[in-house]
C-alpha cells in the first residue's frame, strides 16, 4: 500500500509540473503521514509475527512528525526542506534496513 501511494504522489507531480512549492509541500507532508500511518499500522500486525517491530512503528512515527513539520512550518524555506528531506532519507532508510536484517532473522529462524 504504501508503494503506491508513493507512486500517486510522484505521478500527481510529474503531471501537475506547474503547482507552486507550497502544494508540493502539502502533498509531500500528507505523504509523509499516510507512509507513517501505515508503518506504525503494519508494526502492530507485525508484532504478531516478530518481537522487535519497534523499528518500523519508530519508523512511522518519525515520518508522521517529519509530515507534521512540514504542515506546520511551511515557509521554512527551500533548503530548510532540502535539509529536512535529507535527514529523513537517512534516518528512514537506515530504519528500513534495520527491519530487514530483523525480517532476515526471521525467515532464517522459520527455515
Amino acid at each position: 500500500m504504501a508503494g503506491l501511494i508513493s507512486i500517486l504522489a510522484g505521478l500527481v507531480t510529474f503531471f501537475y509540473p506547474s503547482m507552486t512549492a507550497l502544494v508540493l509541500l502539502m502533498f509531500i507532508a500528507a505523504w509523509a503521514i499516510i507512509i507513517g500511518l501505515l508503518q506504525i499500522w503494519g508494526a502492530i500486525e507485525w508484532r504478531k509475527l516478530l518481537d522487535d517491530v519497534w523499528i518500523l512503528g519508530l519508523n512511522g512515527a518519525l515520518s508522521m512528525a517529519f509530515g507534521a513539520i512540514l504542515l506546520a512550518r511551511p515557509g521554512a524555506g527551500a533548503v530548510a526542506l532540502v535539509w529536512m528531506i535529507g535527514w529523513f532519507a537517512v534516518v528512514f532508510g537506515c530504519l528500513w534496513v534495520a527491519f530487514a536484517f530483523r525480517l532476515k532473522k526471521f525467515k532464517t529462524a522459520s527455515a
